[in-house]
């Protein structure tokens, strides 16, 4: 059996294949002990050249402040949506906060005799017996070892036995038993000896003292006073944003952190500066790996090191105040005001210049739909009234939060997603969404729905929405479009401001963002409202009615990297109090038009009285004329009159005047039986 490890990791389609347990963790929810969602095993990020697995990361970046999950929120992160599972530390289990000595793997290279000589010393440490112990044995074959403190900022690295062994605690998490190794593909496991979860043993006044975690006071050669740090970073930015390789790699990368955190002594304004100088998908790596740097030895002297990188010199820094100097210091961090210590507003651009050679290797749009949405890109679902988009919008988010790996013919990736629902209220969704998990057979999804509008041109509107939803996303629905604009959708002006609005959700969360929006009087047109919307887009999916037969056409008629799909027919089964959309029958491909087609398909679908409108709207969709082209085979096909009445199909079909109307040329059609 092949071993996989860090340095020759098991293959990712293998990995995906092995599904995270849940029983392993149902002990911890017994026992009252917190979780916290991390990315599923084979998710993965370039950073910095280098492809990280994210199996080991929390899903959201502000998971400190978020209550933890409770045992059926877990089920459904883990079971459902593959999840893996972390457990958050320095959090309360009773009055006391929970802790761990983490022991990595390559710590043990002994494996077994190592192990025999550690756990004994962990427990004398801990002052308890060997069958004290509460063990969890990670997939790569380190050990967490857990116990109970009486404060919650326990931290630092030491050596015991010559083995070297890191205790973490407050704004730390370890994985939890049942997940996947990111890197072996083997499952997290509580050890066979452990002790039960719920017989943590409390960690002596000693171990308290050797591991407390200092206030924050430094000498002048160990803290850089955030203005002068913050004017560091903004010249390493400029710099990376140019192109320069400022990091020699991503190992290089990670030590720029450590010389972050050691400058602002772990403090906020040398993380911010961190994350200026590092590009946007790797910006919740840099909150990650943050919280697991300990106190480096790491100086000044490295970051002038790429400053130099950067073309920078450290004397052309801004001067100090001698003031300012002993401001930062000689005061404890903990005591001075958040405007004190907040870092400085960095300009971070965004844009880059591409060689040719860059631009022509640039790689292929990943896609969240195959050929209908692509990773982080903006996209609307439009169709007439009664065309079932609200339908498929939510098919779409249902089957990408469910981890479906097909959606009526095209194939989609597993996804979180977040529905903005402004239009038709959140009773009507949950009856059209218990319908589609019947008829799936699905219990849960990774979907949350806001039943209210926001303002896509309002700054401060979508701030709110996601500061209440987080910003981990892959997918964005806003239904509808008119719903959450401002202003007149047929000015331009208005028009891109909304686009603005959803561009800004694509930044802040890296998601793709649907909306959902009705196409114009005259269908052939395409989109409702300024063609400035169809102009921003990436793709285009259109709902559109089957005519008579009861069904819709799914299409994608702008698509603006490869070839768009065929056309997909489908129509809704009734379920329970709602319907779900399921596959359809194509219309028979007799689309000539001629005059014979026509009758012939007004006298078998059309019924008596029908308007003269509404007929031209059923034979546009049934033989793909435009509608004016429609409109003028009625008049040309159908006679005026029931003495110059057309025969099809044993049926007389004329035209005459619509008597209900107030307008002189509305028109009905008469079909009747000749018998």
């Amino acid at each position: 059996m092949t071993s996989y490890t860090k340095d020759h990791p098991i293959p990712l389609k293998a990995l995906a294949a092995i599904k995270p347990q849940f029983n392993p963790l149902r002990p911890l929810f017994k026992a009252g002990w917190p979780t916290v969602p991390l990315h599923r095993s084979h998710t993965v990020k370039t950073m910095q050249g280098k492809t990280i697995r994210l199996g080991k990361v929390p899903l959201e970046s502000n998971w400190p402040s978020r209550r933890a999950q409770d045992e059926e929120q877990a089920r459904i992160s883990c079971e459902v949506s593959g999840h893996n599972t972390g457990i958050a530390l320095g959090r309360k289990i009773g009055d006391q906060y929970l802790c761990a000595y983490d022991i990595d793997q390559q710590n043990l290279p002994n494996g077994l005799d190592d192990f025999l000589k550690l756990v004994p010393a962990i427990a004398k440490q801990l002052d308890v017996e060997l069958e004290d112990l509460v063990i969890h044995q990670s997939g790569n074959d380190g050990l967490h070892i857990f116990f109970l403190s009486s404060e919650p900022d326990l931290q630092g690295h030491i050596e015991i036995d010559g083995i070297k062994v890191e205790l973490k605690s407050k704004g730390q998490q370890v994985v939890a038993p049942g997940s996947v190794h990111p890197d072996s593909g083997r499952l997290y496991q509580i050890h066979p000896g452990s002790a039960k979860h719920e017989e943590l043993p409390s960690a002596p006044q000693s171990l308290i003292e050797q591991f407390r975690k200092p206030s924050c006071t430094h000498t002048d050669n160990q803290i850089i006073p955030p203005s002068r740090l913050g004017w560091m970073a903004e010249q390493i930015a400029l710099a990376v944003y140019d192109g320069i390789d400022v990091f020699e790699g991503y190992d290089d990368w990670i030590r720029g952190g450590m010389a972050f955190h050691s400058a602002s002594g772990g403090e906020d304004y040398g993380l911010e500066a961190w994350i200026a100088c590092s590009h946007e998908g790797e910006h919740d790596h840099c909150l990650h790996k943050w919280r697991s740097f300990g106190d480096g030895a790491v100086t000044e002297k490295t970051l002038n090191h790429y400053l130099a990188n950067a073309g920078v010199k450290p004397s052309d820094a801004p001067k100090l105040t001698a003031d300012e100097v002993a401001e930062y210091i000689a005061h404890d961090f903990a005591d001075l005001s958040d405007d004190e210590i907040a870092a400085p507003k960095l300009k971070k651009p965004k844009r880059k210049l591409y060689s040719l050679n860059e631009l022509v290797n640039l790689p292929e749009p990943e896609w969240l739909v195959d050929h209908a949405i692509p990773k982080n890109g903006l996209v609307v679902l439009y169709g007439p009234p009664k065309s079932a988009k609200t339908f498929l919008a939510l098919d779409m988010a249902l089957s990408m939060g469910s981890g479906q790996e097909q959606m009526h013919g095209f194939a989609m990736k597993p996804g979180r997603v977040l529905y903005v629902l402004a239009e038709g209220g959140a009773s009507m969704m949950g009856n059209r969404a218990r319908a589609w998990m019947q008829v799936k057979a699905v219990d849960e999804a990774d979907l949350q729905v806001f039943p209210f509008g926001i303002t896509l041109s309002s700054r401060k509107s979508v701030d709110e929405l996601l500061d209440l939803a987080g910003t981990i996303w892959d997918l964005v629905v806003v239904d509808t479009l008119a719903r959450c604009m401002d202003g007149d959708e047929n000015s331009a002006k208005d028009m891109a401001l909304a686009i603005k609005g959803g561009d800004y959700i694509r930044e802040k969360t890296g998601a793709a963002v649907l909306l959902v929006h009705h196409s114009g009087k005259d269908q052939s047109k395409g989109l409702r409202g300024s063609t400035a919307l169809l102009g921003a887009v990436d793709a285009t999916i259109k709902m559109r009615p089957q005519g008579t037969m009861g069904g819709f056409e799914l299409s994608v008629p702008e698509l603006r990297h490869g070839e768009p799909p065929e056309p997909k027919w489908l129509r809704l089964q009734s379920t329970g109090d709602s319907a779900v959309l399921v596959a359809g029958t194509a219309p028979e491909k007799t689309k000539t038009g001629s005059a014979a087609e026509i009758l012939e398909f007004i006298a078998r679908m059309i019924a008596d009285g029908t308007s003269r409108k509404e007929v031209a709207d059923e034979i546009a969709i049934q033989f793909g004329f435009t509608d004016r082209t429609a409109r003028r085979r009625i008049v040309n096909y159908i006679p005026s009159g029931k003495e110059n009445a057309a025969q099809s199909d044993g049926m007389a079909i004329w035209r005459e005047a619509d008597i209900t109307s107030s307008s002189p040329k509305a028109e009905v059609l008469r079909v009747q039986t000749t018998f």
